[in-house]
């Protein structure tokens, strides 16, 4: 019989919740470990391109490779977040449906929110942190 390893615990049951979110620039950028500013992906050596999106900072794409950011080797290390900085702002499409929708309830004079149309798209209305935090500045608009 051999050793057995520490095996993390397996947990063999649903969520009962789940809850997404976006990550504002702040927190991405005290995520981050590398700023990707080159297109490269490597060479035919199969070496890394350094500031590109497999740099060695970012995690080892290897097996048998040693993390240069935690230290870990191979499938040990999770893998480390980079960030790209994009020269001008935009939209995520994930949020496009729920920006029709606030455009929809948005009076094209006036630039003001009609509060019925709101509540007839079914859009969540209040000063909540889930909306700001959904529609960005948008959501100082909602506000009631």
């Amino acid at each position: 019989m051999g050793v057995k390893e520490d095996q993390p615990e397996v947990i063999r049951s649903w969520p009962k919740m789940m809850r997404m979110k976006c990550y504002t620039k702040k927190e991405i950028l005290s995520m981050s470990v590398k700023e990707i500013t080159s297109t490269a992906i490597g060479n035919d050596d199969k070496v890394s391109a350094m500031d590109g999106l497999y740099d060695p900072a970012l995690g080892p794409t290897r097996r048998g490779e040693i993390c240069v950011t935690c230290g870990l080797q191979g499938r040990q290390c999770p893998g480390h977040c980079g960030h790209i900085t994009l020269a001008d702002p935009v939209y995520n499409v994930l949020f496009y449906s729920e920006l029709k929708q606030i455009l929809k309830a948005t009076c094209r004079d006036c630039s003001q929110v009609n509060i019925e149309i709101f509540k007839k798209l079914k859009l969540p209305v209040g000063n909540s942190p889930m909306i700001k935090q959904r529609v960005g500045s948008l959501g100082n608009l909602i506000s009631f």
